[in-house]
């Protein structure tokens, strides 16, 4: 079996709970392996998780699209897929990085013109899998697995045009399976350090608002674009910069270039934005770690992002070099805090 690609379990959950796998062998040929005990005859789900960990723990090449999230899944019921071989949705970011969906209908339609269609398709609202007819439950899962697999070969081919099949392989499907790992296992913080720095950062802000007040000689909403554009319309060189229209983010960081006022404003705005990134931390603590979602494509190439909590969008803990993410002989590591 090492030889064949096999489709990689598309999964759909109720909460955590595992619904359904659909698996496809080879392209126009996929299987539907319902694990409720309501789908089951004269077999038990302990069974059925049985033969899926025994499959996907073997020596089989696993393709499958956003597979870190099956993966996840599949790893809370003690099913561990032993080789990630193929993320078609990677592949599609690696390929085609400027694109703005990855979702398998999308990356179907544009690659192969095939139209998959995506759950909320022919879920209505208020419904969950468990309204749907068995037969439609089928006929999704297979045409999900089958769609993923003929990705799969579209897009070796197009990753070996590029010369990238190596890079696609060494360096961005390893950490599949680490992300999985670090999301279920969690990443330990240093939660003393984060308080420390948290009280100091809290302080800083409390004294340029201060600032910022006394410079302007009112109060005002410093997270309101729009109280912050009615102190600007009252000084004489910002007025006529910030014009009639709404004032926009990127505008300030613009004026903040040459207006020492609006680079306080600008300042502030960056701590108490640094402020909230460690209070989501905090919030998220459970016995020293926090789990966060990883994902490889809502950044450039060769970075990761996480949210809940956005643990890379720390500058501090970045340009200090305590926040830390490197792939070194198959070993993630990762530390937040000294």
């Amino acid at each position: 079996m090492s030889a064949r690609s096999i489709q990689s379990p598309q999964t759909k959950i109720r909460g955590r709970r595992l619904f359904l796998v659909a698996l496809a062998v080879s392209e126009g040929q996929a299987f539907y392996v319902p694990v409720r005990d309501t789908d089951l005859r004269d077999v038990s789900t302990a069974s059925v998780i049985g033969c899926l960990r025994d499959l996907l723990g073997g020596q089989v090449k696993v393709v499958g699209h956003n597979l870190k999230y099956d993966y996840v899944l599949l790893r809370r019921y003690g099913i561990r897929i032993r080789a990630p071989h193929f993320d078609t949705m990677l592949a599609a970011h690696e390929c085609f990085g400027d694109w703005d969906f990855f979702n398998l209908g999308a990356v179907a339609k544009k690659l192969m013109g095939l139209d998959v269609k995506r759950y909320r398709d022919f879920v209505d609202e208020g419904q969950i899998l468990q309204d749907i007819p068995f037969k439609d439950l089928v006929e999704h899962g297979c045409a999900d697995a089958d769609a993923a697999l003929r990705l799969y070969g579209r897009l070796r081919t197009i990753l070996k045009e590029k010369g990238i099949e190596n890079q696609f392989a060494n360096d961005v499907m390893p950490l599949v399976r680490l992300l999985g790992d670090k999301e279920l296992d969690g990443v330990r913080v240093n939660m003393r350090f984060i308080l420390r720095t948290k009280d100091a950062l809290a302080s800083k802000a409390e004294c340029a608002k201060v600032s910022i007040f006394a410079t302007t000689g009112r109060q005002f909403d410093l997270d309101s674009m729009k109280d912050i554009a009615a102190v600007f319309s009252r000084i004489e060189g910002l007025r006529e910069q910030v014009g009639q229209q709404p004032l926009r983010p990127a505008q300030l960081e613009q004026l903040a270039q040459r207006n020492e006022l609006a680079r306080s404003i600008v300042q502030y705005r960056r701590l108490q934005e640094q402020l909230r990134l460690l209070e989501g931390i905090f919030r998220r603590e459970k016995s020293g770690k926090v789990f966060p979602l990883f994902s490889q494509v809502k950044v450039a190439y060769g970075s990761i992002s996480a949210a809940d909590p956005r643990l890379f969008e720390l500058e501090l803990c970045s340009r200090l070099g305590r926040c830390s993410i490197r792939l070194s002989n198959n070993i993630f590591q990762m530390r937040v805090g000294r």
